[in-house]
């Protein structure tokens, strides 16, 4: 909330809508993620019909990523191949924009057990698309490859991932990262048929 209130003002100082708008779809994800799913129709308007080719790439994004938490993942990669054919080439925002669409596309894959397309997505969003200037891949990534393992049967791999993710969330020491670092912990658990580590990574936090 705090960075992305500094986002807004300065976008809205310099007269900068497209970033006002990023601001603003990113505002009305967070107010999805704490439960008030009456955002999401926002954030769909603005998909449809935002002037600014790159907010609206970004709120189609946004859009896919919550059809991926609902369990749509071939309306998610519907929409993120109509997002990519609205990003131009050679504007300063090309790469942000193409790494978060695959960003979201390789959620989408890992829905349907593709494991190499997925790999191959989040290739694209952290190495090949991305802003050399920031440290990728970031938590949400380091995330998804440790579900993709564990749903592919890499009971090394997932525990490698999750336990990568486990340091990195304890060192921002951030309340909400915490619970999805339980979960995480605990769908791995489950995977490989840990029943006591599934209760054990589950304590502490309420339903």
């Amino acid at each position: 909330e705090h960075w992305n209130g500094v986002l807004g003002a300065k976008a809205a100082q310099e007269g900068d809508h497209r970033y006002s708008q990023i601001a603003r779809v990113d505002e009305l994800k967070s107010r999805y993620d704490r439960g008030d799913t009456s955002y999401e129709a926002e954030i769909a308007s603005i998909g449809a019909s935002e002037p600014d080719w790159y907010a609206r790439v970004h709120a189609l994004a946004t859009r896919g990523l919550i059809l991926n938490t609902e369990r749509e993942s071939g309306a998610a990669l519907k929409l993120m191949f109509q997002a990519e054919k609205l990003i131009p080439r050679g504007d300063p925002d090309t790469g942000m924009a193409e790494s978060d669409v695959w960003g979201t596309i390789g959620v989408a894959l890992i829905q349907l057990n593709d494991l190499e397309g997925a790999a191959d997505a989040f290739d694209k969003a952290d190495f090949v698309w991305a802003d050399k200037r920031y440290p990728r891949p970031d938590f949400d990534d380091v995330y998804n490859m440790a579900v993709l393992a564990a749903q592919q049967g890499e009971a090394d791999l997932a525990r490698s991932a999750a336990a990568a993710h486990h340091r990195l969330a304890a060192r921002s020491d951030l309340p909400h990262l915490d619970v999805w670092d339980k979960y995480l912990c605990a769908l791995v658990a489950e995977r490989f048929d840990q029943p006591k580590d599934v209760t054990g990574c589950l304590s502490g936090i309420d339903a």
